[in-house]
């Protein structure tokens, strides 16, 4: 006895995995994909604003630094006026170069911590890049659990049959025609 559509239909529903309950381990694998996603999340915007913060701390620092040493040749400066004018002068020069320095040390800080932020944003967009291809690849396997318990046939599943339609429609065809020909 052959099944009809409706029969056949019938028994693959009754066959089909039940997907409103999951096996417990399916629930865990589940539920440790999306813990790792969350950690994976949660590192990331951890290392981008200690990256940030630590940015800030080293201009903060420069500026810090740069300040106190101009305060302090303020000082020497009024020391040195009430001294004479020659010493000002000499003093002068000197603030003038210890600006100087304290300029280009704050540019070179400046530089080396936008270099630094810069390195570390080039590292972050790579590690959030690698974090998206992993969370993707979980996405997709998830994806594939859910079409498979849900009875849909892959595309390499599907290729198998329509090869064996092809098949089973040329020897038909022969058989056909070996009739006909008799």
């Amino acid at each position: 006895m052959t099944d009809t559509p409706r029969e056949h239909d019938a028994e693959a529903a009754d066959a089909a995995p039940d997907t409103d309950h999951q096996a417990p381990n399916e629930s865990a694998a589940d539920d440790a994909h999306d813990s790792a996603h969350e950690r994976v999340g949660d590192e990331l915007k951890d290392a981008a604003q200690r990256i940030w913060l630590a940015g800030l701390g080293a201009m903060a620092t420069a500026e810090d630094e740069g300040s106190k040493l101009f305060q302090r040749l303020v000082e020497r400066g009024r020391t040195y006026r009430a001294q004479g004018r020659d010493a000002v002068h000499e003093a002068g020069a000197r603030a003038e170069e210890a600006a100087d320095d304290v300029r280009s040390r704050v540019e070179e800080a400046t530089d080396d911590v936008r270099s630094r932020v810069e390195e570390a944003a080039d590292e972050l967009k790579h590690q959030l890049s690698d974090a998206r291809g992993r969370v993707e690849s979980l996405i997709d396997d998830a994806v594939q659990r859910a079409l498979q318990r849900a009875g849909v046939p892959s595309r390499d599943e599907i290729a198998t049959l329509v090869q064996r339609v092809e098949e089973l429609t040329r020897k038909i065809e022969a058989f056909g025609r070996d009739q006909a020909d008799r």
